[in-house]
């Protein structure tokens, strides 16, 4: 242990196109070591949710350059022509040519650009009047698809870094249980050593048979205990084999963690910037933003109204974000600190345990105790070991939480 949307159509194409994700090849018998990081790499790679919002990303981009072509044919009262869609973009939006996919997906370009070059061409007859109106509904567009690419950028960003968070729940989940296994199954082994010493002492008449029976049930518990533990790291090994899209048939293997041993602090007068860094916030803001924008779009009374009652619900709900965010923060560092203490502690109890075993192991070399003793205090160590090592690991989550945070993550 170490120390301590453009259309529908387009959408669903794409993601029946590209969502398998990269899978790991393996023969029933492969076992595949993977690092922590390893493993966030790949659940990020597999996430569908993320592929989804890359997608919306680019569609808002190819959204802001339309846009900001119609906005430059304007200035040169009209477009080319000849002007076409060209392989590579074909390419680049519609994935493979002679399919089928393809074939749906060149067909709604053609008729878009068809659509465009009717529009274009009627721009050459507009007036400078309806030119500039023109003008500022596209620039209106452009500013609005600026704030929806933003959202979109910051729901990504966020999107990873819960997948990262949540990767590495079930990750050290999986190691706190094997660690668990590994104490199980010496106290199984003790247990099977003081059944054999108790049958030879029930046939010399030494013990009851109620002292047998009693052996006998602890000997089952302990090995059940075992059956138990391991069913559930293998259920966990599933899981999180499901999550990174590794084939069922593959062997996980999990190398440890690294864990920090700096104690984590807070001043308070880190909560503001901590609560204006989080990606809860940063979407409120943006969604702030655009209602100040549609309000901005609208000139009848009525209309503008609303819009402004739009606009204070969304500061409203902004500014009450904050203050349960200010909360959450100093939870999460609590949390922290609380897990910092009770890893020294635990640590503290395994290392003294540690020490009076070596000390008995030396009485029992010169003959003062019995090798059943020696046993029992060894698995007293084993359990303030697992303890040791179980405290550790939730303190890196809390740390991991932490760090999440500092990116801007909160769950």
């Amino acid at each position: 242990m170490k120390r301590i949307i453009t259309s529908l159509c387009i959408v669903l194409l794409f993601i029946g196109s590209t969502m398998p994700g990269v899978t790991i090849a393996a023969e029933s018998s492969q076992v595949i070591a993977i690092t922590l990081e390893d493993a966030v790499e790949k659940a990020i790679e597999s996430d569908e949710n993320i592929a989804i919002l890359n997608y919306q990303l680019k569609v808002f981009e190819h959204q802001v350059k339309d846009a900001e072509n119609q906005e430059d044919d304007l200035d040169d009262n009209g477009v080319d022509e000849d002007e076409e869609i060209d392989d590579d973009t074909l390419l680049a939006m519609c994935g493979v040519p002679d399919t089928p996919e393809y074939m749906q997906c060149f067909i709604t370009q053609v008729t878009i650009q068809v659509q465009l070059q009717q529009m274009f061409g009627d721009q050459q007859k507009m007036s400078e009047k309806q030119r500039k109106e023109s003008r500022k509904q596209i620039v209106r567009q452009i500013e609005q698809l600026n704030i929806e690419t933003d959202k979109s950028e910051i729901s990504l960003e966020e999107l990873r870094a819960g997948v990262k968070l949540m990767v590495a729940s079930e990750y050290v989940k999986v190691l706190m249980l094997e660690k668990q296994t590994d104490m199980l199954q010496h106290q199984f082994e003790m247990a099977k050593q003081d059944l054999t010493i108790k049958q030879l002492q029930f046939e010399l008449g030494l013990i009851s048979e109620d002292v047998l029976d009693k052996a006998v049930e602890a000997r089952d518990d302990a090995m059940k205990a075992v059956e138990d533990s391991k069913e559930n790291t293998s259920y966990e090994l599933y899981k999180l084999a499901f999550t990174l899209d590794i084939p069922s048939t593959a062997k996980l293997k999990l190398d440890d963690i690294e864990i920090p041993t700096d104690k984590v602090t807070m001043k308070e007068s880190q909560i503001d910037s901590f609560v204006e860094n989080t990606f809860k916030v940063q979407k409120e803001v943006k969604n702030v933003e655009l209602a100040k924008f549609n309000m901005k779009r609208v000139t009848r009374s009525e209309e503008r109204k609303a819009e402004e009652y739009r606009v204070k619900i969304a500061e409203e709900q902004l500014a009450q974000l904050k203050q349960s965010l200010e909360t959450k923060i100093q939870d999460t560092f609590k949390q922290a600190e609380d897990a910092f203490e009770a890893t020294e502690v635990a640590v503290a109890a395994y290392e003294d345990t540690q020490e009076d075993y070596d000390t008995f192991e030396l009485q029992y070399e010169l003959g003062f105790i019995s090798k059943q003793q020696l046993d029992q205090l060894k698995a007293t160590v084993l359990q303030a070991e697992v303890n040791a090592a179980v405290k550790q690991y939730e303190y890196f989550l809390a740390y991991e939480q932490l760090k999440a945070l500092q990116e801007g993550y909160i769950m």
